[in-house]
């Protein structure tokens, strides 16, 4: 249970004059890059969800590792859901790949699960409030938001589809086929 004076003191931020200032220069759509210098990890992430929500523009952060990713994503989701709940939405993770494209070995499963639900998701209509990725996965070319969005198969609970069709479909997209099945991707 969050206590409810603790959401306030949050809220109090908002009204600070130095986050003023930042908010109005976020919704200027200049192109800007807004750079945050000389806070703490959990105050640079309080200020992006308050940023995010104060502006109503989306939001990414770049940082310079996975693991400084996912643990910003982890505050990020915790304060958007202590300051927005009930929002269906939050913030979202692009991890980066753990080899290099030329290396020719293939990324970890878990990371590419995670990217994949991350690209199809920013291909959907409706962006994440919030995308935290590395640099690395920020310079990664990606294909068009169709391709992506192209990947999805629809599977409705009751409803049937020939076992030879989810086989097909699943292959189409990448998947391989393994019994028994023992990682992501099979």
């Amino acid at each position: 249970m969050i206590l409810p004076f603790v959401r306030d003191l949050f809220r109090e931020i908002e009204r600070h004059a130095s986050f003023q200032t930042l908010a109005a220069s976020a919704r200027r759509d200049r192109g800007e890059i807004l750079q945050l210098s000389g806070l703490s990890a959990p105050a640079r992430t309080l200020l992006l969800v308050l940023l995010q929500q104060a502006t109503g523009r989306p939001v990414v952060a770049l940082t310079d590792s996975n693991r400084q990713a996912e643990a910003v994503t982890d505050l990020a989701e915790t304060f958007y859901g202590l300051l927005s709940p009930g929002r269906d939405s939050g913030p979202l993770l692009l991890p980066e790949h753990d080899v290099l494209p030329w290396d020719g070995l293939p990324a970890h499963p878990d990371i590419s699960e995670k990217r994949a639900i991350a690209l199809w998701r920013l291909a959907g209509d409706s962006p994440p409030p919030i995308l935290v990725t590395t640099i690395g996965a920020a310079l990664r070319r990606l294909e068009s938001r169709d391709y992506y969005r192209g990947l999805a198969c629809r599977l409705v609970k009751g409803d049937e589809m020939a076992l030879d069709l989810v086989v097909e479909e699943l292959q189409r997209i990448g998947y391989e086929r393994h019994e028994p099945v023992e990682m992501v991707g099979q």
